[in-house]
């Protein structure tokens, strides 16, 4: 019975100690081929290091409906002037 006061004295580190091996026996190893690092452009700004990229245009266009013919003759007038 002396072992078993020990055992609970020790309950925390025990408990602790079996969790670290039951966690190890599922150990994740990392990919080791070419494409296990993708290089890419950041900026570091107040601290924080940002992904930088380069986004491309994006054109707009939106259509106007027949019933607001007025509308749609201003828009045809000032994309006739530009």
């Amino acid at each position: 019975m002396h072992w078993l006061y020990r055992l609970l004295k020790y309950k925390k580190s025990l408990i602790l100690v079996v969790v670290i091996i039951a966690a190890n026996m599922g150990i994740v190893h990392a990919q080791t081929g070419k494409n296990d690092t993708l290089k890419t452009y950041a900026v570091v700004y107040d601290g924080d290091t940002i992904e930088a990229k380069t986004l491309y245009n994006v054109d707009m266009y939106a259509s106007i409906a027949n019933a607001n013919q007025e509308t749609r003759a201003k828009m045809t007038r000032l994309r006739n002037a530009i």
